[in-house]
């Protein structure tokens, strides 16, 4: 139930993306510390304010620094928080605010770490994804997933009409590996993957 958890690292620093649930916050921690020793860790990138990707944010940059950062529309949702635009009763769990998220918009740079934000929203309305445009890395958090997967729209706050046009935009974008926020990420040909949700959508 917990999503991907994706940890950049640049030069001497290093960010995540998502944070799960905070059901495995320990083991999740420790990998973490393990892998980046002397650098400086920055906090994290939340592709959207869903439970399963924000759950664990907030015990995460308590333990290790760095700060939460997030859309303007997340940012008001895990502030809150609101139980049903979290989706945390699906989990049985009653979500704890987070606190002092830093909002972020077009970009974000610190040192080599350089991602653009591209709004996705249509899964929920605070949807982001992050573009690493030197690499061509996608993180594109629950709007689409490998195997032409897409993300669901009928959650609180979901809307099938901005889900779709979140989806076709991806063809701007130049995109070498897709990591999704749930599932296996995609290294070899993500336009395939792309297409195909696309497609997919055409047809809902």
């Amino acid at each position: 139930m917990d999503s991907n958890i994706y940890l950049l690292t640049e030069g001497d620093r290093a960010i995540l993306v998502d944070a799960g649930t905070g059901a495995s916050c320990d083991r999740v921690v420790q990998e973490i510390a393990s892998r980046t020793h002397g650098m400086e860790f920055l906090g994290v990138l939340l592709t959207h304010e869903h439970f399963d990707h924000c759950g664990g944010a907030q015990e995460i940059v308590r333990r290790l620094g760095g700060s939460v950062m997030a859309s303007q529309a997340c940012a008001r949702v895990v502030g809150g928080p609101d139980t049903m635009m979290t989706g945390s009763f699906l989990f049985g769990k009653a979500m704890s605010p987070i606190e002092d998220v830093k909002i972020i918009s077009d970009r974000f740079r610190s040192g080599e770490l350089d991602l653009a934000i591209i709004p996705s929203p249509g899964h929920c309305p605070g949807q982001v994804c992050y573009h690493d445009e030197r690499s061509r890395d996608l993180f594109c958090g629950d709007l689409i997933f490998c195997d032409g997967g897409v993300g669901r729209w009928d959650l609180p706050g979901g809307d099938l009409e901005t889900h779709k046009g979140s989806i076709d935009r991806l063809r701007e974008l130049e995109v070498k590996a897709l990591y999704p926020g749930h599932g296996r990420y995609e290294l070899e040909n993500p336009s395939r993957e792309i297409a195909s949700a696309v497609g997919m959508m055409r047809f809902v």
